[in-house]
């Protein structure tokens, strides 16, 4: 974990099928978990869930750098990571935040006088390789056993280095008399403080702030939220950044939105060429809002995340609910060709065409109610695809099949005027 104070545990949990008693999922696990060690008042215990897409940052929250691209030290770092943490913890968009970064933890600093190193005949890379080899480990060399070559590893044993005071016991050798003599008369040993350690990101020392979004909030709202108390907290020269899914999130974050613009737009070209006419498609693309605005309203309704799950619903529902439009549109298209004034076209293509689009809208809503029913692994994205295609099926067949035939009517009425004026013959100028 970095430090000697920090420790890691994973609890592996049994499988699913094996597990169907409430509050044996992995959220409900994890918050009893947590209940019942905070009760441990000698360390803080905190309980955390995988991250949902692997190898994509160490918990199931937030990974969010403060960096420090000035001359700033570990210690102004630490103090910026707080004031940061006292703003953000203020949000209601943001819960459980906090930061293992420390530079405050207490050192030992051996300096070594290389003067006095050279005057008795002490290399000082022999002091270093003395220290390396006593606490940490040397390859001294190599030898064959049994056909297999194993290695030689040069290291003082556990009991003479693993207090502070061992140190004192380190001894090294001049080059030029031979002589042993003791660290400490060519090396002072003192007490500081300072980082365990400094990991760095993009190149630049940074300090890690951990979190999660807060229960009816989305991940986007969590990240503008981090965003926002760090442009108002942070001072000058230093900077923030994201990691692990958070970070595709933002470098994909328009991918969602060019994509159903993407999909409006080729549901228009294509109904533009079927039709030869560029009004009635645009009054099969104003019945897409109608659609989205009730998938939305389902999501928000039970307290789901907006997530790409939801986005992948939505560009469903561009199609489904133009299918919808298209059967109203089409039929009184034909009817006002035969005759039919357009809003006589439009009451007639509707009541004929209402029945198989009830029917075919019920099919798709009761095919997708084993989604918004899922359990099991990987149960939440298919609630978030299924519960958002039914509240924007429901939606569009009960609301916007009643505003097509009007869309309709005036669109209709509005190519009628703009074509009497494109053939009204020019008036003749007087002079």
């Amino acid at each position: 974990m970095g430090t000697a104070s920090q420790g890691q545990s994973f609890l592996l949990l049994r499988p699913y099928e094996e597990r169907q008693a409430a509050g044996t999922d992995a959220a409900s696990l994890a918050e009893d978990l947590q209940g019942r060690l905070a009760s441990i008042k000698a360390a803080q215990v905190i309980v955390l869930k995988p991250p949902a897409i692997p190898d994509l940052g160490g918990l199931n929250g937030f990974a969010f750098y403060i960096q420090s691209k000035g001359a700033g030290t570990p210690q102004e770092l630490e103090e910026v990571v707080q004031d940061f943490l006292a703003a953000a913890r203020q949000r209601p968009e943001l819960v459980g935040l906090d930061s293992r970064f420390s530079a405050s933890q207490q050192q030992i600093y051996i300096d070594v006088d290389r003067e006095r190193a050279e005057l008795l005949g002490v290399k000082v890379e022999s002091i270093y390789q003395t220290l390396q080899a006593y606490f940490g480990s040397v390859e001294a060399g190599n030898f064959i056993q049994n056909g297999r070559i194993s290695r030689v590893i040069l290291q003082a044993d556990a009991e003479y280095r693993d207090k502070p005071d061992d140190l004192t016991r380190v001894f090294v050798r001049s080059a030029t008399t031979q002589a042993v003599m003791p660290l400490s008369a060519v090396a002072s040993i003192r007490y500081a403080t300072g980082p365990g350690e400094l990991p760095h990101y993009n190149g630049f020392p940074a300090a890690t702030v951990n979190g999660f979004k807060a229960p009816g909030y989305s991940s986007g709202q969590a990240i503008s939220a981090m965003e926002a108390v760090a442009l108002r907290v942070l001072p000058a020269g230093y900077a923030f950044d994201w990691g692990g899914q958070e970070r595709e999130e933002k470098q994909s974050g328009t991918t969602s939105l060019w994509a159903f613009a993407m999909g409006l737009t080729l549901v228009f070209l294509i109904l533009a060429a079927l039709y030869e006419n560029w009004s009635l498609p645009i009054g099969v693309v104003l019945a897409v809002p109608f659609a989205i605005c009730g998938a939305l309203v389902f999501i928000w309704g039970l307290g789901m995340d907006n997530n790409v799950y939801v986005h992948v619903g939505l560009l469903t529902l561009v199609g489904l609910s133009s299918k919808n439009a298209i059967l109203i549109i089409q039929f009184a298209a034909e009817h006002h060709r035969a005759g039919m004034e357009p809003a006589a076209a439009a009451i007639e293509a509707a009541r004929q065409r209402f029945r198989p689009i009830v029917m075919t809208s019920l099919a798709f809503i009761l095919g997708c109610i084993p989604l918004a029913l899922a359990s099991g692994a990987g149960a939440n994205s298919q609630h978030a695809i299924g519960i958002g295609i039914i509240g924007g099926m429901l939606a569009s067949t009960l609301v916007a099949s009643l505003f097509v035939p009007l869309f309709f009517v005036l669109l209709e009425e509005a190519s009628q005027r703009v074509r009497a004026l494109v053939r009204a013959p020019a008036r003749p100028s007087s002079g």
